[in-house]
C-alpha cells in the first residue's frame, strides 16, 4: 500500500496505485527482458497477480480496488482543492462523514 500522501495524489489524478502498477506491468511485458517473477520482484508485488495482469489487455476499473478510494475520492479531491493537505485532517474528516 502507498503512504497516504501518495495515495491521495492518485486520487486526485485519476490514478489507483493498482492502475499505475498495471501500468507498469504491461510496460515491462511489452519490453520483453524480464520474466513475470523478476517483474514482481522489482515492482513489490505477488508474482500472481503480475500474471493475471499478463493475460489482460486493458485495465479493469474495480479489480481489488479499495471500496474506500471510489467511495471518498470526490470528498477528498474537494478538500484537496479546498487547500486541505494534511493526512491526518482528511482522515479525521473522513471518519465524520
Amino acid at each position: 500500500m502507498l503512504y497516504f500522501k501518495n495515495w491521495t495524489f492518485l486520487l486526485i489524478s485519476g490514478n489507483t496505485q493498482y492502475s499505475v502498477l498495471f501500468k507498469k506491468v504491461k510496460e515491462l511485458q511489452k519490453e520483453g527482458k524480464l520474466s513475470q517473477r523478476k517483474i514482481a520482484k522489482k515492482l513489490g508485488m505477488n508474482r500472481d497477480v503480475v500474471g493475471r495482469y499478463f493475460k489482460l489487455d486493458v485495465y479493469p476499473r474495480n479489480f481489488s480496488e479499495p471500496i474506500y478510494e471510489k467511495k471518498y475520492s470526490s470528498f477528498i479531491r474537494k478538500l484537496w482543492k479546498n487547500g486541505e493537505r494534511s493526512a491526518k485532517e482528511i482522515w479525521r474528516k473522513i471518519k465524520e462523514k
